[in-house]
């Protein structure tokens, strides 16, 4: 594959770490960056010695915040406009070194150091125990890894190294060495469920669906009981809806056995019901939504202090029912409702709702305009078989 752009690493990077066993957890990851930034400064030190040691350094430099980066599903891409950051291509490798260039280096040196540290500050905030003060503004990891790596390769082109060619030939010596080294880490980005879901991903006409930021649960264990999975599944819910606002995260894939969980309508409901009956009894905010009227225009599910939308997929709907699933996997699609507000406004609710009607009704597929258009939440978390079916009262198995 051709790494010629800062989407092109940054995938290359994504598809291929799983052969060395995932991402390191974050923490971990932060503190691997603060030690490869201090070995890069000791090659600055010695660079007379052997200045061919700085691009290897400096790689791995990148490499890092381009795994950070994808561990939180950041577009750098979108960071790199906002910014005006472009990579250089040098003709040549060669370079001299002089006073000045290294008093430059130094310079720059600072600025990898300040930004390695705000990368530090805001995943501490999010994985850590440092709770941000109240009205404290904190970048996101997107925006804080693109300052980050604009002075890596400021201090790239300073020494006429090509950091995506660098860091690629890097990151495969390191694949090729490390295959099979270390223990399978679970990471969200990277989770199984998300390529089944794809599939169904792909097959929506929601226009926002195509480039939702996703992350997914583990997988189920279907040698421990449903109260042991759900508690997995608690603490990954709970890190996604602490970090899910800040980095503009649109959802939660959970993927389920469908001979226990969505074989029919009746169980695809009652699973709502203990899924949700789960989560609402150990929310640490303690909302109990559950325990107050439910069809209500007001009513919202929330949990951990954030308002959720649940969407049900399985494999018994119809094919012209858009909650069909392609597979014969059972999905539950964990959404934030702020996400909704962010990428439609208010002013063009009813304009995207008939542009997605009309999507529907042009793929030959049911828009249940009676359940998603009705002033009930709850309605829309589970749908009925048929366009003229009545609403899935699942709070009720």
């Amino acid at each position: 594959m051709k790494v010629e752009t800062i989407s092109d690493i940054q995938e290359y990077i994504h598809q291929s770490i799983d052969s060395i066993g995932g991402y390191w957890p974050p923490l971990s990851a932060v503190a691997r960056l603060l030690e490869e930034i201090g070995e890069l400064s000791y090659e600055l030190k010695n660079i007379t010695i052997d200045p061919g040691n700085l691009k290897y350094e400096l790689a791995d430099i990148f490499i890092l915040t381009i795994c950070i980066s994808n561990q939180y599903s950041s577009h750098l891409l979108s960071e790199y406009e906002k910014l005006e950051i472009d990579i250089p291509r040098p003709r040549s490798t060669r370079s001299h070194f002089s006073k000045k260039k290294i008093k430059r280096a130094l310079e720059i040196l600072l600025e990898i150091n300040m930004g390695a540290g705000m990368v530090a500050r805001i995943v501490n905030a999010y994985e850590g125990t440092k709770i941000p003060k109240e009205g404290e503004g904190m970048l996101t990891i997107s925006e804080a890894s693109a300052r980050l790596q604009k002075s890596l390769i400021d201090f790239a082109v300073l020494f006429s190294i090509d950091i995506l060619l660098i860091s690629k030939v890097v990151f495969d010596r390191k694949s090729s060495r490390d295959q099979n080294r270390f223990d399978k880490l679970f990471d969200p980005t990277l989770s199984y469920c998300l390529k089944d879901f794809q599939k169904l991903q792909k097959q929506t006409y929601c226009v926002y669906a195509s480039n939702a930021k996703l992350w997914g649960a583990s997988k189920y264990n279907t040698k421990k009981g449903f109260e042991d999975n759900m508690f997995i599944y608690l603490q990954q819910l709970l890190r996604f809806t602490k970090i899910a606002p800040a980095e503009h995260l649109d959802g939660f894939i959970i993927e389920l056995p469908t001979t226990k969980f969505g074989a029919n309508l009746e169980m695809l409901a009652n699973t709502m019901n203990n899924v949700l009956r789960y989560l609402n009894k150990n929310d640490p905010k303690q909302s109990n939504c559950l325990d107050i009227e439910i069809e209500s225009k007001s009513w919202q599910f929330n949990f951990n202090g954030i308002d959720l939308f649940f969407v049900t997929f399985a494999p018994f709907y119809p094919d012209s029912n858009p909650r069909k699933s392609i597979s014969d996997k059972t999905f539950i699609f964990v959404q934030l409702q702020q996400m909704f507000k962010e990428k439609i406004p208010r002013d063009r609710v009813t304009e995207v709702k008939k542009h997605i009607r009309t999507l529907f009704n042009n793929g030959n597929k049911d828009y249940d305009g009676i359940i998603m258009d009705n002033d009930f939440e709850a309605y829309k978390f589970v749908k009925p078989i048929s366009l003229s079916g009545d609403a899935v009262k699942w709070w009720k198995m």
